[in-house]
């Protein structure tokens, strides 16, 4: 072992860079003191919806102006590995700044997300309330990860 000082960046190694939530849009940023506590709270409301959502295995949700309902059903290890791969991009294409492309894949990974968890078809996806889709996909994918919340 070579006793030469080293640099500080050789010894210390930089934080990696934050992930990427693919629950945010990619292309929305908030800046500023008055968006703190607005975020905060929306943060908090959204833990408290995810906590809710993730205990429950029926689902109304509506899909061309029709009430239909679909049950959660537990993810295959090969379509959780292919959500994490198309995260992966996700994740890529937010820090390298191509807001069009990773906005294709988090639609992309809800798409599957619906898909693997409740049986939807693509077309129903497409035709379905999106603020409904994204809770239950978000809740969904957080019990697969921690189990049900107490």
């Amino acid at each position: 072992m070579s006793n030469e000082p080293k640099e500080f960046t050789d010894v210390i190694k930089p934080a990696p860079s934050p992930i990427a939530n693919p629950i945010s849009p990619p292309s929305v940023t908030f800046e500023g003191k008055e968006w703190s506590g607005f975020m905060a709270n929306v943060n908090d409301n959204y833990i408290k919806v995810l906590r809710e959502y993730a205990t429950k295995n029926e689902f109304i949700i509506e899909v061309d102006g029709k009430a239909n309902s679909y049950t959660r059903k537990k993810i295959k290890v090969k379509d959780y590995a292919d959500l994490e791969k198309i995260r992966a991009q996700f994740n890529k294409a937010q820090s390298t700044g191509d807001v069009e492309r990773a906005t294709e894949l988090q639609f992309e990974i809800y798409i599957k997300c619906a898909e693997y968890y409740l049986g939807m078809t693509k077309e129903d996806f497409e035709n379905a309330d999106f603020e409904e889709v994204k809770k239950v996909c978000d809740a969904a994918n957080f019990r697969t990860l921690h189990g049900v919340p107490n």
